[in-house]
């Protein structure tokens, strides 16, 4: 039975990067106020879908 392997450091960091991608294209959705406050401070980019 083989184990798991570690991600190599070039892995992890195309993973990241193609997880940054997806939060810029797609997005997520909050539905939570105090978290969507938290966002604001931080200057993210919120839209509202009523």
């Amino acid at each position: 039975m083989q184990h798991a392997q570690l991600l190599t450091s070039q892995e992890v960091s195309s993973i990241h990067d193609a997880s940054l991608e997806i939060l810029k294209d797609v997005g997520i959705l909050v539905r939570n106020g105090t978290a969507r406050e938290i966002f604001t401070r931080m200057d993210v980019l919120l839209i509202q879908i009523l």
